[in-house]
């Protein structure tokens, strides 16, 4: 992608969410945008989007009437949601493309991965949000996310401690934050309760790579769970979605094969079981009289999976 391409490609992108934004409704670029805005990411080639319940119907609005270098909206995946809240409240996504060069692509969530609760406060991002939103199963993301929980802990904020991943920076953390900080943020990240003890880096930095792959196996048991209830429908969608060309035409399909073939919760009743799966992954290589299964933050990723089973405000 050429420079200048990807600069008007920014702008594009950052406009769509001004415009949401200003009709008094929320919108935020997360993800790898947001990553290019903090500076920790040079290029990307999409635009992630939160735009909850509130915002949608000004959203498929501008997806109608908004163009990139001449080009219309349409679904560009059989894997897409249609714009409904009853979908992208239960986690699932939802994904456009206006052709060009480059192609605008943009991935809508009704709600971010592994974020509670959220109150946008502006078009991208924070650095809190976007480290939870990069605690992904791919390998490359975690340095993304050590890197902003660095950024949070130079700003005196406790809650970087929750993302750091190498031994020599939780050292460092240890003597910069208070007792109750810490204890605040171990109740979390309960691997902070390790440092009881006279660690060493090593055995810190083993213990840290049992809880990333704890992590990881948790996001990819989770992506299962949405591929494997979506089957049926990404079979019948890919079809449909050849024989329309317009995104107004393909929303009507999508909503109809959505209505019958495609659970609106897909994670409902099943925190304990990927939670469980994910802790089994991530100690199966492990001694278990070095590592104690309490330091696993199960707590959390199970508040997490159940976030995506309760009904938005």
């Amino acid at each position: 992608m050429e420079t200048d391409d990807f600069r008007l490609l920014l702008t594009w992108f950052r406009e769509l969410a001004d415009e949401i934004r200003n009709t008094g409704t929320p919108a935020e670029i997360t993800s790898g945008l947001a990553c290019v805005h903090h500076r920790l990411a040079e290029v990307t080639k999409d635009c992630d989007i939160w735009i909850p319940a509130t915002s949608l119907a000004v959203f498929k609005h501008l997806v109608l009437i908004r163009q990139w270098q001449g080009n219309q909206a349409v679904y560009r995946s059989a894997l897409s949601v249609p714009l409904d809240a009853r979908w992208l409240n239960g986690g699932w996504s939802a994904h456009m493309v206006w052709e060009g060069h480059p192609r605008a692509q943009v991935d809508v969530f009704g709600r971010m991965p592994r974020i509670l609760q959220h109150d946008s406060r502006d078009v991208y991002s924070d650095e809190e949000t976007l480290a939870r939103v990069k605690m992904t199963r791919r390998e490359k993301d975690w340095p993304t996310v050590h890197a902003l929980g660095e950024r949070l802990i130079t700003k005196g904020d406790p809650r970087g401690l929750l993302f750091l991943q190498r031994a020599d920076s939780l050292f460092a953390a240890k003597e910069r934050c208070s007792p109750e900080q810490w204890a605040g943020q171990a109740k979390d990240r309960p691997l902070l309760d390790c440092f009881d003890g006279a660690i060493q880096g090593t055995m810190l930095a083993a213990h840290l790579r049992t809880e990333q792959t704890f992590w990881r196996q948790l996001d990819h048991h989770r992506m299962e769970s949405y591929r494997e209830a979506g089957k049926n429908y990404a079979k019948a969608a890919h079809k449909l979605l050849n024989t329309v060309s317009t995104f107004a035409e393909q929303d009507v399909i999508l909503t109809g094969l959505a209505e019958e073939l495609l659970p609106t919760q897909p994670l409902d009743h099943k925190a304990d079981g990927i939670t469980s799966a994910a802790s089994e992954d991530a100690l199966a290589n492990v001694d278990p009289s070095r590592f104690n299964p309490s330091w696993l933050p199960v707590g959390w990723a199970k508040a997490t999976l159940e976030s995506c089973c309760r009904s938005s405000a």
